[in-house]
């Protein structure tokens, strides 16, 4: 019944004005309702009401000597991720400072020994888009990586390009 009659008092009442008028004007329900609140246990902290809160975190700022760490290890091979554990700031941060520096925070198409091969497939006559298929990258990031090899390209409809045009990814 106390249940019950709790319950309609804050789904039938605005919480506040409720407030207000149960003060004002009281009633059998708040009445009920001040004689239950006394069987409730006090609350001494929010620990031991089971009530949590978030910490605030401010942001941290690096000095020229860390940033200068920050970019010397990440040129030696350390993840954003580990850099971000590192320095105690966010992954986002690593790679906005990166590159506010200069430095190319993106992973390359294709690897060294993946470029290799492209090179390789190019010469013997595979099209860019059967390259891209290989490798599931675009076409035009296999033309970026064979450009910058030197690779001189093959005009559209070049050399076996009819071969390959309509040819499945699933058959490369």
């Amino acid at each position: 019944m106390q249940k019950e009659v709790i319950r309609d008092f804050f789904l039938n009442h605005n919480f506040l004005v409720g407030a207000v008028e149960a003060l004002a004007n009281q009633t059998s329900r708040t009445t009920t309702l001040f004689h239950l609140s006394e069987t409730w246990p006090d609350v001494a902290s929010p620990i031991e009401s089971g009530v949590t809160h978030t910490k605030v975190r401010t942001a941290r700022r690096l000095r020229q000597p860390e940033l200068d760490e920050l970019a010397e290890a990440y040129k030696t091979g350390a993840t954003v991720y580990e850099l971000a554990d590192r320095f105690k700031i966010h992954r986002k941060t690593v790679g906005l400072r990166l590159q506010a520096m200069g430095i190319d925070t993106r992973p390359p198409a294709l690897t060294p020994d993946q470029v290799q091969v492209a090179v390789d497939l190019y010469h013997n006559g595979w099209s860019l888009a059967r390259i891209a298929a290989k490798f599931i990258i675009s076409p035009h990031g296999v033309s970026n990586c064979l450009r910058n090899e030197g690779v001189n390209l093959r005009s559209r409809g070049g050399a076996n390009s009819d071969e390959y045009t309509n040819a499945s990814p699933r058959l490369l």
